[in-house]
């Protein structure tokens, strides 16, 4: 779905986006899949059907616990939206922080080659060590 995204993205994103920004996002949702999804998907079916194990039991066991739980719904829904609107923004700002970092690591590799090919780099590297 992301690749898809960036493949009929306009080329003008690709101009103002430095590249380390594009690295950090792919890297991060390739790590999600391949790592994360599985624990997290499993992890939640888990904790829904004892939630609804829990809330039936209460339920049949005494019937004036529906009038405890409604407004405790609504309060929980209120908080869920707000979580998810932090949420955003922290995700956000990491990406933000981390990207120059990725932006400045594509530059080294990208201009290595360069670097090699004239001869240059036994004096880049005494500069980087002293």
């Amino acid at each position: 779905m992301a690749f898809d995204g960036v493949l009929f993205t306009n080329i003008r994103y690709f101009d103002k986006t430095p590249i380390g920004i594009l690295i950090n996002r792919f890297s991060k949702d390739t790590y999600f899949a391949d790592e994360r999804i599985v624990f997290v998907f499993g992890n939640f079916l888990v904790m829904i059907g004892a939630f609804f194990a829990a809330i039936i039991i209460l339920c049949i066991s005494n019937w004036y616990f529906l009038l405890v739980l409604l407004p405790f719904m609504a309060l929980m829904i209120f908080i869920l939206h707000f979580f998810l609107k932090t949420s955003v923004e922290v995700r956000r700002i990491e990406a933000m922080e981390r990207s120059p970092v990725m932006s400045h690591v594509s530059g080294t590799l990208n201009g290595i080659s360069t670097i090699r090919a004239s001869g240059r780099w036994r004096c880049t590297g005494r500069n980087i060590t002293d």
